[in-house]
C-alpha cells in the first residue's frame, strides 16, 4: 500500500525570514491559504537548520492510504450574547488570556465588535496576529461563533484547553458550557528530531 509523508515542524523560536507568521508549530498538510509561499519557507527553514542557524523541532509521520486520516483537533467558541459581553471578559486558550476590551485592544486582546459576527471576527483575527501569544492554535470565523484550530494535526491538539470568563452570564460559551479541551484530533503525532541553533 502506498504511504504519505507528513511533516509538522515546531519552532522554539520565531525566526522572521522563515515564515510569515509566528505561531510555533506549522503542517505541510494544512491550510496553505495562512503561510505566504509556504513552501519556499520550509525551503529557507530547512536550510537554516542545516546551516545551524534555526532552532527547529521536525517531526515526520509515515501514514498508509486507508488508514484513519490525521485531523486537527478543534473547539467552537459561541457568541450568544453580543450585548452583555463586557470589557475584561476574558477567553483562555492553553493557558495564554484572550481579553475583550469596548476598544483600544493591545497586545492580547480585542476589541468588542458591533454584534456577535464582529466580535466573532475580532477574536480570530486577535488569535492569529502573528504578535499575539496564541503559539500552537489558529481561527476561523463564523457567523457568531469561533472555532479555535490546532495548528498541528493529531491526538495531541486534544490536550488544548479553552475557557471563558464572564461578568454577566450567557455572553459566550466554549462549546456549551464554561470550558472545554479541543476534540476530534486524530492520528499519530509523529516522533519529534531536534536541530539546535549553532549545533
Amino acid at each position: 500500500m502506498a504511504t504519505t509523508l507528513g511533516v509538522f515542524i515546531n519552532l522554539p523560536r520565531y525566526n522572521a525570514a522563515d515564515f510569515s507568521t509566528n505561531n510555533a508549530q506549522y503542517s505541510l498538510s494544512q491550510d496553505t491559504f495562512r503561510y505566504e509561499d509556504h513552501l519556499q519557507s520550509l525551503i529557507r527553514l530547512l536550510e537554516g537548520v542545516g546551516a545551524g542557524a534555526v532552532d527547529a523541532q521536525i517531526k515526520t509521520i509515515l501514514q498508509t492510504r486507508g488508514t484513519a486520516s490525521i485531523v486537527n483537533a478543534s473547539v467552537i467558541v459561541n457568541i450568544t450574547n453580543n450585548t452583555t459581553l463586557a470589557a475584561a471578559d476574558v477567553l483562555t486558550i492553553g493557558g495564554k488570556a484572550l481579553t475583550a476590551r469596548a476598544s483600544g485592544a493591545v497586545a492580547n486582546e480585542f476589541n468588542k465588535g458591533a454584534d456577535a459576527n464582529a466580535t466573532a471576527v475580532a477574536i480570530a483575527a486577535a488569535i492569529n496576529l502573528t504578535t499575539n501569544q496564541y503559539n500552537g492554535v489558529y481561527a476561523v470565523a463564523g457567523t457568531g461563533l469561533v472555532t479555535i484550530f490546532a495548528n498541528v494535526p493529531g491526538a495531541i491538539g486534544n490536550l488544548i484547553s479553552v475557557s471563558r470568563s464572564e461578568a454577566a452570564g450567557g455572553s459566550w460559551n466554549v462549546a456549551g458550557g464554561a470550558s472545554a479541551f479541543m476534540s476530534g484530533g486524530t492520528g499519530p503525532d509523529g516522533i519529534p528530531v531536534s536541530y539546535q541553533a549553532g549545533a
